[in-house]
């Protein structure tokens, strides 16, 4: 038998319930729905690409790859292997980490700066910089890829090369052109020897800045063949080799030694002025000085001679003249006294006086 006394809930609050159950179930749908959208803004920031790059490139030191996507400012005269292991040697054993350091201004585009501390100093190695790629994501927020990476290092390495004038000289295998000139027209000490409109050796002062690594230098004469270099700590820089004359060498060799010879038993009074003319020019300042020589001071002796004799580094200035090096020992030899050994090293200038060579002027090597 039913009951008519039972009570009826009231409409209002039926109305009421059902209200907040649609309420909570819009509610939640809502939740979930910015949840969703949070969770998609979140997941393309750029923080997390940032780590990405930060992990695939400085974390496993690659610089090689990072110099392909660089707007590197690194000098032409050094590969991007170079440059590669100098930033992993610079780096290597350092701890890196990187820091955000967009100003907020430019909302489609990060950057990062990469360093590491050395002596209580943080140091700039790098920075990347990451950009909007113009594709969304499931809700419509801008993905970010990296865009560049700009690189911060001290190249503070440098080379000087000090050619003879018209010879080229190369950096790692690229030749240095005017621009890199420093000091033109270095003479060479032969030029104050010269007689007039003759022009003696002479150089040019090329240097480079900028380098990460210790170069490797050649050079080359204008006709194209290698020239040796020598580095010279007192320049602190690489000079090239006289290139020397040997078919001048072997004509005049013999000729030279002569006259070397004859001005050292001049010298020791052990013949007369007319002995040095055919081989040292009349008029000239040094044949003046050499028969103006007081010979009374000479080391007495009864008979000599000459050892270790060698004639060598001739080069020739023009058809007309050369200079040549000349070394002996000219040995005194004097009764129950030791030997008087008397070494001559000199450079002999010589030019052509009617059709002979004669030396006009002379140095002490």
């Amino acid at each position: 038998m039913q009951n008519n006394n039972a009570k009826k809930m009231p409409k209002f609050y039926l109305v009421l319930i059902i209200c907040w159950a649609v309420a909570l179930v819009l509610l939640t749908a809502a939740l979930l729905i910015i949840r969703s959208y949070l969770a998609d803004y979140e997941s393309v920031q750029p923080k997390y690409v940032a780590e990405e790059v930060f992990e695939k490139y400085f974390k496993n030191a690659d610089f090689e790859a990072i110099i392909e996507h660089s707007n590197v400012n690194k000098s032409e005269f050094e590969s991007d292997e170079t440059l590669a292991a100098y930033l992993a040697d610079l780096t290597d054993g350092k701890e890196l980490s990187y820091h955000n350091i967009s100003s907020g201004m430019d909302l489609t585009t990060s950057k990062y700066i990469v360093k590491y501390t050395e002596d209580e100093k943080d140091i700039k190695i790098a920075s990347f910089t990451l950009a909007e790629t113009g594709e969304k994501s499931e809700k419509g927020f801008a993905k970010y890829a990296l865009d560049e990476f700009e690189l911060f290092y001290p190249a503070e390495k440098s080379v000087s090369i000090k050619v003879t004038k018209g010879a080229v000289p190369y950096v790692n295998g690229i030749a240095l052109d005017e621009s890199y000139i420093a000091k033109d027209d270095i003479e060479h000490e032969s030029c104050a020897h010269m007689p007039e409109g003759v022009s003696g050796i002479k150089y040019t002062l090329y240097t480079l800045d900028g380098l990460v690594a210790d170069p490797i230098v050649s050079a080359k004469d204008g006709a194209g063949n290698d020239l040796f270099l020598n580095f010279s700590t007192e320049e602190n820089c690489y000079i090239t080799d006289i290139v020397y004359d040997e078919a001048l060498a072997a004509e005049q060799s013999e000729h030279v030694i002569a006259a070397a010879q004859m001005f050292a038993t001049y010298m020791q009074n052990d013949c007369t002025i007319g002995k040095l003319t055919p081989y040292f020019e009349k008029g000239t300042e040094l044949y003046n000085s050499i028969r103006s020589t007081l010979q009374w001071a000479v080391i007495d002796h009864d008979s000599y001679h000459f050892e270790d004799v060698e004639a060598s580094e001739f080069y020739r200035y023009d058809e007309n003249t050369f200079s040549c090096r000349v070394k002996f020992t000219h040995v005194l030899k004097r009764s129950r006294l030791q030997d008087y050994r008397d070494t001559m090293d000199a450079i002999f200038y010589l030019r052509n006086v009617d059709g002979k060579y004669l030396v006009y002027d002379r140095t002490n090597n």
